[in-house]
């Protein structure tokens, strides 16, 4: 990355006392710092460093550049020089190592900005990395003048004292500058009177040559410089590019999309922010909302047929109409309102492929899916179980055709949560494919229980967390051919009822009662009176899940 002689100028007096001549300018123009030893081959934006007695002679003709110079001799070089900036009793390496430091530290900001653009990560990421260079609140505002996205760093507490109300920003836009500049991607001094008594910097992110977003920079913690102004610009234009589909294509991303996006990257926002943005849509927040996550390709496999991010989302929309979905982490990220969903429209699935044959309605009526709904209220199935089977079966097709699978999060309303359910999807979609990998429809609600035995088996094996008394009774039945561990087992499903754990085992009472006492003698087990039941049931289902799913 460049810098230009206002940031030199600004970083360089905080350790060293100098005098400048020549011309100020705050263009991000120049480049990494070169020793001045001759005149061959000099270039313009560049910066050059020189003592006196390490050079003779002057240049042929003035070379836009700048000369960093110690010494008593710098007046021969100002005409040649756009600026000479002169040091006296200081070291030229001392000087150089100052300069290269400053170049590290643009450098460090432009590659976390690169890094987080080139990783699919989003604005808000970006505008909180942009602090410790603005040192001020950073703010993003969509083209009605809500808050969209603002920095975390600076004054956090401070919050409600650089959110500008929409009136101030209505007169901002009607000032005479910001009119001038509000098809283009310049930066803007703006004065106290149109912010809320703070002295401002703004630009605007473009879509198709329209204003989409408005970038500005408060003057709350450090006052301003001019290079400033250049700094905002170098970072609109990448946020530009992070708004914009791939190869600088416009993606269809609405205002909620992005700060969606920027939510489950871990982003903050205000309720009442995405209260706003969610009634752009006329979803109000008591109603019922699904998150659905879709990856880029099937099981994360690299294929010359996946779609790309942006097309997959494109067409998720076309298939759903009352959704909103987005790029993220490589596939989609589809939010949808059930209230809508289906309503007062046909929702038609995508084609199939040409000579295709007719598919059955099937992924909710598979065991697993017709389970989740059974364990939903009675409320909830009647309302949304037939929604949730439409929604299945509009995107079973398409999911199909691309050899894409997806994961379902619980039905929700409410946005406290969103991110915490936006996982849920997530981990919809990564277990499920582990219970049954040939699947392609996983919903959150059938695999909870998986989630917490794998979560209770992450730092130890199950035979370190389970009961000790169960792992007696199986290593008993290991040596001597015998079924008492799976005898206690069906007695704790049946919650203790020797009737119910009878007929189960098809044996005789008196069977179960000697079966009994003989798991009393060997794991010490009270079976008359297990005060905890539900550790030794926990216990088994480890195992089992152990087992199953995992060494143990």
């Amino acid at each position: 990355m460049k810098i230009s002689q206002g940031i030199l100028y600004e970083k360089l007096l905080r350790k060293f006392t100098f005098g400048v001549f020549g011309a100020e300018n705050s263009d991000l123009s120049l480049e990494w710092p070169m020793f001045l030893r001759d005149y061959k081959n000099l270039k313009d934006d560049q910066i050059y460093l020189s003592e006196d007695g390490m050079i003779d002679g002057k240049p042929a003709r003035k070379i836009h550049s700048i000369l960093l110079y110690i010494g008593i001799a710098a007046e021969d070089f100002v005409p040649f020089f756009d600026a000479v900036f002169v040091f006296r009793n200081i070291s030229l390496f001392d000087l150089y190592d100052a300069v290269q430091e400053i170049y590290s530290e643009y450098e460090k900001w432009d590659g976390e900005l690169r890094d987080i653009l080139t990783s699919g990560g989003g604005i808000q990421e970006m505008i909180n990395q942009s602090t410790r260079i603005f040192d001020n609140p950073i703010v993003l505002y969509d083209k009605q003048f809500s808050t969209v996205i603002y920095n975390t760093g600076a004054g956090e507490d401070s919050a409600s004292a650089f959110l500008l109300d929409r009136e101030s920003l209505a007169d901002l836009a009607g000032a005479s500058s910001y009119g001038e500049s509000s098809s283009r991607q310049i930066a803007v001094f703006a004065s106290p009177h149109h912010t809320g008594g703070l002295r401002s910097i703004y630009t605007n992110i473009l879509s198709q040559g329209k204003t989409q977003y408005r970038l500005m920079v408060l003057e709350f913690f450090r006052k301003f410089t001019p290079s400033d102004g250049a700094l905002l610009e170098h970072l609109a234009n990448t946020i530009q590019i992070a708004a914009s589909g791939p190869a600088g294509e416009e993606e269809n991303v609405t205002t909620l999309a992005l700060l969606l996006r920027n939510i489950l990257i871990g982003g903050h926002a205000e309720a009442h922010i995405l209260d706003q943005r969610m009634n752009e849509y006329n979803w109000q927040k008591d109603q019922k909302l699904i998150w659905v996550r879709v990856p880029g390709t099937a099981a994360g496999i690299e294929s010359e047929a996946a779609l790309p991010a942006h097309t997959l989302c494109a067409r998720i929309r076309e298939i759903v109409p009352d959704s909103c979905a987005f790029e993220y982490s490589g596939g989609a990220a589809v939010l949808i309102n059930l209230e809508y969903f289906g309503k007062d429209r046909r929702t038609v699935p995508a084609p199939l492929k040409s000579g295709a044959a007719p598919r059955k309605r099937a992924l909710l009526g598979k065991p697993e899916s017709a389970a989740s709904l059974d364990r939903k209220s009675g409320w909830e199935r009647k309302n949304f179980g037939n929604k949730m089977i439409m929604l299945a079966d509009v995107l079973d097709a398409f999911l199909e055709q691309q050899e894409l699978k997806a994961g379902f999060s619980d039905v929700f309303s409410g946005t406290s949560a969103i991110r915490e359910h936006y996982k849920q999807s997530e981990f919809a979609l990564s277990l499920g494919m582990r219970r049954n990998p040939q699947g392609r429809v996983f919903y959150f609600g059938d695999v909870k229980e998986f989630l917490l035995l794998d979560n209770c088996l992450r730092e130890l094996p199950a035979t370190m967390v389970c009961a000790p008394e169960i792992l007696s009774l199986r290593n008993y039945d290991l040596k001597h051919n015998t079924i008492y561990y799976e005898t206690f087992y069906s007695y704790l499903r049946n919650n203790l009822s020797p009737v119910q754990t009878i007929k189960e085992l098809n044996i005789h009472r008196s069977t179960l009662i000697y079966r009994l006492e003989k798991i009393r003698k060997i794991a010490g087990l009270d079976t008359a009176n297990c005060d905890n039941q539900w550790y030794l049931l926990l216990s088994y289902k480890l195992l089992e899940h152990a087992g199953r799913y995992g060494g143990i």
